[in-house]
């Protein structure tokens, strides 16, 4: 056979090498996915240090709260504008994608003040 090379074997050593490399590869993918999930729920709980009036704050404060990003923000801004401020925690189940779970995460750290309303003259 013309042309024909036979394939170096791997080495033990080489394979354990390229083995270790996988593998603390993975390890640091691990610790970095890891540490940005526990920011982020450290960001959220102690960004809420007072109670957030769910009555008057607006999306991006709303932000702050577990389980609530933008689009579930707007949408709560949008239910609150549309049908009044919210009296109860049932209510906040009444907008899209608001279930008795994302309630009791957000319940401890909202308040259902009314907003101020001015008196016209």
């Amino acid at each position: 056979m013309l042309g024909y090379t036979p394939r170096k074997k791997m080495h033990k050593p080489s394979a354990f090498i390229a083995l270790l490399c996988i593998l603390i590869l993975q390890l640091v993918l691990f610790m970095t996915w890891s540490n940005r999930t526990l920011d982020r729920q450290n960001i959220t709980y102690q960004s809420v240090s007072q109670k957030i009036n769910i009555n008057t704050a607006d999306a991006q404060t709303l932000t702050l709260l577990p389980r609530i990003g933008p689009a579930l923000a707007d949408a709560i801004v949008t239910y609150r504008n549309t049908y009044g401020p919210f009296t109860t925690g049932e209510q906040l189940e009444n907008v899209s994608r608001i279930g008795p779970k994302t309630r009791a995460f957000i319940e401890p750290f909202i308040t259902f003040d009314l907003p101020a309303t001015s008196v016209a003259d």
